[in-house]
């Protein structure tokens, strides 16, 4: 009898190059004040006193606190430690194995084996946990690694944590949170390229990017439903009758409508300007899908300002009267063309996801290498705070 074997999820990994100096993404990313206006991860971050007693002053533990809507949060604790050149170069597999807690299991009894760390300027190790019934994450630990170029840091890390609510917990973090979890942090790398090569506040960032997400997304639902609804689903709500009074329809029409009659085939006009509609309607639902995949590029939202420009003109050309009705062609195109304006406008210093790399073979998950560090190290954390 065969035994089936559930395949891990793969840790998370994001890698992205960054035109700055050691120093300054380094303070970026460790002061709490800093790190927790980039990282879209985290809402708030707070350091705590350092313990030297427990002989550990090096360890550097934080609250953490992540707000998920409907006035509710995700609030955890973690560990940290910086290692400093010495450490990554000459002992690094020491530090890891006797001061960083971990918390989680390695994928595979390969995986068990303590990574020694590449060669790099500096790295932190972390490991973190929640105790909130609602927090899908229960526990996991993780890397930040910095390496110095000639042109600027290579800025990378990797994390993996273990899930609450069993084999539904496990389902729901490999289909939806686990790809949503990696998305956010690898456009928060994004963001903090920005900010550091092009020196505009996060703050600023995230609105620019709301804006454009929102104008572009509003955009795309107007052309999907004009096609959709009004052409495709229910073309008898008047939408022909409105193309009608145009003109230009009729005109076009008008050879075959007329001969039509002649034939006594009335019908030949309806059936015509019916297959019209229904192409219009597909083209529309081609252009808010097209708006959707592409909602970067400027060149769309050019040809898309032509587009509802000439149509309302050529509308009103044929029927000035179409201006006296509630829901005319010209004030829905100017909305769209307003939408479209302003989603071309922020596409500039818009941070993607898909700048950064997300895998790496070559990258071992050292954070493994802290299995079963945190449950002594814990409970005196949890003691004296």
């Amino acid at each position: 009898m065969k035994l089936a074997i559930r395949k891990a999820a793969k840790p998370i990994y994001v890698e992205r190059f960054i035109r700055t100096d050691m120093d300054t993404i380094w303070k970026h990313t460790q002061s709490p004040e800093l790190h927790e206006q980039w990282d879209l991860r985290f809402t708030k971050i707070d350091y705590l006193p350092k313990d030297g007693d427990e002989g550990s002053s090096h360890l550097q533990h934080f609250l953490y606190e992540t707000r998920i809507g409907f006035g509710l949060k995700i609030a955890g604790t973690g560990v940290s430690r910086a290692l400093s050149q010495q450490d990554v170069e000459c002992s690094s597999k020491v530090a890891l194995q006797s001061d960083i807690p971990g918390a989680v299991q390695p994928h595979s009894p390969q995986e068990s084996a303590i990574s020694r760390l590449e060669s790099s300027n500096r790295a932190t190790g972390l490991s973190f946990q929640s105790d909130q019934r609602i927090s899908l994450i229960l526990q996991g630990s993780g890397y930040w690694k910095y390496t110095a170029t000639d042109e600027g840091v290579i800025f990378k890390t990797q994390y993996d944590y273990q899930t609450r609510f069993g084999a539904m917990g496990r389902w729901f973090d490999r289909c939806l949170f686990r790809p949503l979890f990696g998305y956010a942090t690898a456009w928060s790398f994004d963001l903090l390229r920005i900010w550091l090569e092009e020196g505009i506040r996060p703050a600023m960032i995230k609105q620019r990017a709301l804006i454009h997400y929102g104008c572009a997304a509003l955009l795309a639902l107007l052309w999907i439903y004009q096609g959709l609804v009004p052409k495709l689903l229910f073309p008898g709500t008047g939408e022909l009758a409105l193309m009608q009074d145009s003109g230009w329809l009729t005109s076009w029409l008008s050879g075959g409508f007329e001969n039509g009659r002649q034939s006594g085939e009335a019908s030949l006009f309806a059936d015509h300007a019916f297959l019209l509609q229904q192409v219009l309607g597909f083209v529309e639902i081609g252009i808010g899908m097209a708006t959707i995949m592409l909602h970067r590029r400027t060149w769309l939202y050019r040809i898309q300002g032509i587009t509802l420009t000439l149509l309302p003109f050529l509308a009103i050309w044929g029927n000035p009267m179409l201006l006296a009705q509630p829901f005319n062609p010209v004030m829905l195109s100017a909305a769209m063309l307003g939408l479209g304006l302003f989603a071309g406008m922020t596409t500039r210093h818009l941070p993607q996801a898909s700048n950064c790399f997300r895998s790496n073979k070559n990258e071992q998950s050292y954070g493994t290498a802290w299995k079963g560090r945190w449950n002594r190290l814990w409970p005196q954390f949890t003691n004296k705070h």
